[in-house]
Formats: structure tokens, sequence, C-alpha cells
């Protein structure tokens, strides 16, 4: 018979002699629904000192630890998809009306744009010194959405790449744009 007490499960941030790549702060225990098969997470209780991460178990299971994944930088775009014909309302009195906006960037990097080809699209250059909306450093916004010939990116799937020019810090995405 199973108990309604807490069952402790250790994480210790290893698996297999590898670092695994996750947010330690978003880590969580799931179970899985075999019914309906999909992960439900429970109410994870994270001790990051003790490498140790909590939960009450009521029933037999199959359970795992899942978190987010740890990205050197935590940006990313917005909207995605991005559709230029549907502008949000508080937008339309800026100069960043239609815009594709990466936000969370660092101070200084790069962001290179590709086809799903590998394809280079355009690059991008992010400076805090010199943003468009000083209220918001951190983000670059990409209007008009043009190749580096300066027609108009077509719909598709694309991948980002963010790379900061003072440090080998790298992000990879994709983004999808919808004309």
């Amino acid at each position: 018979m199973l108990e309604n007490k807490p069952e402790y499960l250790s994480c210790l941030n290893r698996a297999v002699g590898k670092e695994v790549p996750v947010k330690e702060k978003t880590l969580k225990i799931y179970y899985l629904d075999e019914e309906n098969n999909f992960w439900v997470s429970l109410n994870s209780d994270l001790d990051s000192s003790a490498n140790m991460i909590t939960a009450d178990l009521k029933h037999f299971s199959v359970y795992t630890i899942m978190g987010g994944p740890n990205y050197d930088i935590d940006a990313h775009p917005f909207p995605v998809p991005y559709k230029p014909s549907e502008r949000p309302p508080d937008f339309e009195d800026k100069p960043t009306k239609g815009s594709l906006i990466f936000t969370g960037l660092p101070s200084e990097c790069t962001i290179k744009i590709y086809t799903i080809a590998g394809r280079l699209v355009n690059t991008l250059r992010h400076s805090d010194s010199k943003i468009k909306d000083p209220e918001h450093p951190g983000n670059y916004y990409w209007y008009p959405v043009e190749n580096s010939q300066g027609n108009k990116v077509t719909s598709g799937v694309y991948i980002y790449y963010i790379e900061t020019t003072d440090s080998p810090k790298t992000k990879t995405g994709k983004l999808m744009i919808i004309r």
C-alpha cells in the first residue's frame, strides 16, 4: 500500500556523467499520464544548495524531472508567427510599429537570420547605445523585415542565430513569417 507521504528524489544536475543543459530554477517533477499520453507537472520544491527536488507522490507511476533549456542568452523574437498585417494596437503610434522584435538581448550582439536550407537572409547588429526605443534596452526592432538586398522576406520558417560580440555566448531558435 502506498502511503500519502512525500518521497524525495535527488537531482544532482548530472545525467550519465554529463551536465544537464536545463535552467535549474525551472526544474519540476512530472508523472506520465498513461491514459492521455502526456506529462503532468507536480508542485515541486527545489533546494539548489542541497541539489534536491521534492514533491508529494500520491500514486505509482512513471516519474521524471524536466526543466526549461539553459541558453547562454535568454533572448527571443516576438510576435511568432510574425504577421505584418496584424500589428498590436499599442504599436500604431510608435516608430517600432510592424516590427519583428527581438527582446532580452545582450547589450552588443549580432543576429543572423537563415532559411531552413541554411542560406543567410540578413545580418542584424544590435547595440544598446544605438537603440530606437531607449525605454527598452535589449530590444531590437527588425523593420522593415527585409533580406540583405532590401527585398521583403517571404513567408516561411527561419532560423535565427544570436551571438554576443564580447564573449562567445550564442542562442539559436526558429521564427515564422506569414505574409
